[in-house]
């Protein structure tokens, strides 16, 4: 199997919002009939705070990689539970695989071991188009990416283009 893992100037673009930034909550107006996946704990939290009901949850207990535990429950009940495992600044090759299968379901969460924040990336390629992945920006709020055939290209190429280590 393999991993991959962002080369330096990837670190530096995806520290950039790629989507539209909220630093507030996203309004239910904004989301509704969309279909939204969410990845991370506190977007999960945020959205379903604001009466949000996203298809497909990512979670893995933590925040800026310290524990976070409010609304989980919330965020898993009634969900089909699906685990993967993901090491911290990659993408790992079955949760990539998983994720992108997963991607158009509906009722389902995930719960990483590891770290999801990449994982952005393969929900956004397995995603329908006319989705929403929601993700967080750290210290600035939430983005709102629309998924359409250019994003789904671009990102393609970005994970042609990081770098491979067998596991």
């Amino acid at each position: 199997m393999v991993r991959l893992e962002a080369v330096e100037w990837q670190r530096e673009e995806l520290a950039e919002p790629h989507g539209i930034l909220f630093t507030g909550t996203p309004g239910r107006r904004l989301l509704a009939g969309r279909r939204v996946v969410a990845v991370g704990d506190m977007v999960s939290h945020t959205l379903l705070e604001a009466g949000a009901n996203p298809s497909l949850v990512v979670l893995d207990g933590k925040t800026e990689r310290h524990p976070y535990g409010r609304g989980l429950d919330e965020a898993l009940a009634g969900r089909e539970l699906v685990e993967v495992e993901n090491r911290a600044g990659s993408i790992e090759h079955d949760a990539q695989e998983s994720l992108m299968e997963l991607a158009g379901e509906d009722g389902v969460a995930v719960r990483v071991e590891g770290e999801e924040d990449l994982l952005a990336i393969p929900l956004a390629i397995g995603a329908p188009e006319g989705s929403i992945v929601a993700y967080g920006q750290p210290g600035e709020g939430v983005v709102l990416m629309p998924v359409d055939r250019y994003l789904k290209s671009f990102l393609q190429n970005y994970l042609a283009r990081m770098k491979p280590y067998p596991v």
